[in-house]
């Protein structure tokens, strides 16, 4: 069936996209957001501007940010379908969904796994801050956890950041 074919088509699109940290990028393509190539902080700003149109897609009424939902809805049209179903009675479900799935892989499993292995993790929004030691552990467990929960490994971003001490003035 051709529209069984297209709708998994467009999954393993988006399931490639964000699995590589590259959706908001595929944003940027699908919406003719342009920035200079060469220009780190122009491609910044535009990555951060498609972040905000799918905040748009996600946190917003369905009759609302109609032009980007139109632009959307032409590349994806059956995860759009997904969404706009599930927005249909009560809008904020949708994000609420996604805050619950995240919450729950990240508090309930990835946490719990890390303080069993006596690492403290604090969490921020869709990442994890552990101190420099239990960098790799922590990688290696949120990999393992999130390729069971999600079935594949996505890409993990590490970020390393010096401690800064605060001084009285």
């Amino acid at each position: 069936d051709n529209a069984l074919e297209a709708q998994i088509k467009e999954i393993d699109v988006y399931f490639d996209a964000t699995l590589k940290g590259k959706w908001y990028e595929l944003l940027m393509d699908i919406s003719s957001i342009e920035y200079d190539n060469t220009n780190e902080k122009s491609f910044d700003e535009a990555r951060n501007k498609c972040k905000k149109l799918w905040m748009l897609i996600a946190y917003s009424k369905n009759n609302q940010a109609k032009n980007f939902k139109t632009i959307f809805s032409k590349r994806f049209p059956f995860i759009y379908s997904i969404i706009k179903n599930i927005k249909s009675e009560k809008y904020a479900q949708f994000a609420i969904s996604l805050q619950i799935i995240e919450s729950e892989i990240f508090i309930d499993v990835i946490c719990k796994e890390l303080f069993k292995e006596n690492i403290i993790p604090f969490t921020l929004h869709d990442g994890l801050l552990v101190s420099i030691e239990h960098q790799q552990k922590t990688f290696d467990i949120m990999s393992t956890i999130l390729e069971k929960k999600i079935g594949a490994k996505p890409n993990i971003k590490i970020e390393n950041y010096e401690s800064t001490q605060l001084k009285d003035s």
